[in-house]
């Protein structure tokens, strides 16, 4: 355990420090109690370069596990250890540096972009939020990326919504917030779902799981969620006029109902004669 809580302290040291170090830059007279609100937990975490930390943190809890392994008289086994792990890797490394050129290649091209400008001059106010949902589940999952899907797409948007909501019952601010949630919403779904997504990738290596079949088995849960949101969430709702909770009891009961009459019990483990 002790490499993995180092790996765990020193990544989150550096990520404070580093974080704290650049808020300092900009504001001189910053407390440690202020770093403990909301806004400076988000500041901390946001320049504290969690790449550099994590590299520093895993290399730490690396040099700690081979000490470990060499006082306790285990040192044939270090560099064995050490290639296992890197071999069991390298697919999961081949794979996420393909995904990574994908969706380099689809920010060059200005995928999202065009999506967004082809679709904004052809929209009904109410059907912005349900289109938004599926357009961020769509360049997610060609990107692999939730988290540049929103950066990208959330700045076309919140001027869009804002227009569009004035020109309809719902009001500006109201279909601002609701795309702002739908464009969220999407593309953790397309990120989930996404063969290329490097969160994926790692799962499904880290589980010694083929990693197609990893994707094929988590889709239809995904899938559920992703139409129960739609159907019973955006569309009511926008249209409609439904009421919020109302649609939250509603969608929770038809996921429910699914798995009570789709779904079926796992196969038992076989159990030894013994």
């Amino acid at each position: 355990m002790l490499p993995v809580l180092t790996f765990v302290g020193v990544t989150l040291f550096e990520i404070v420090r580093v974080g704290r170090g650049a808020m300092l830059a900009s504001n001189p007279d910053l407390t440690w109690g202020s770093l403990l609100t909301i806004e400076g937990i988000t500041g901390l975490l946001g320049d504290g370069d969690s790449t550099r930390a994590i590299l520093i943190g895993s290399t730490t809890g690396m040099l700690l596990a081979m000490l470990l392994a060499f006082v306790a008289g285990l040192r044939a086994e270090i560099p064995r250890a050490a290639w296992a792990t890197v071999r069991s890797m390298g697919i999961a490394i081949v794979i996420l540096y393909l995904a990574w050129m994908i969706g380099a290649a689809c920010e060059a091209v200005g995928t999202a972009d065009y999506l967004s400008e082809m679709i904004a001059s052809r929209m009904v106010p109410e059907l912005l939020p349900c289109v938004l949902f599926l357009l961020g589940a769509l360049v997610a999952f060609s990107t692999g990326s939730s988290w540049s899907t929103m950066s990208i797409l959330l700045p076309l948007v919140v001027g869009l919504a804002f227009t569009l909501g004035n020109q309809s019952g719902l009001g500006g601010h109201l279909l601002m917030v609701i795309s702002i949630g739908a464009v969220l919403e999407g593309s953790i779904f397309g990120d989930h779902c996404s063969p290329i997504s490097d969160t994926t990738v790692l799962s499904s290596t880290a589980a010694a799981s083929d990693h197609i079949d990893h994707v094929r088995t988590q889709a239809p849960y995904a899938v559920l969620a992703m139409s129960t949101a739609l159907v019973f969430g955006y569309l009511p709702c926008t249209f409609m006029g439904l009421n919020p909770w109302l649609a939250l009891a509603l969608a929770a009961a038809v996921l429910i109902l699914v798995v009570r009459f789709c779904g079926h019990s796992a196969d038992a483990a076989p159990t030894s004669p013994d």
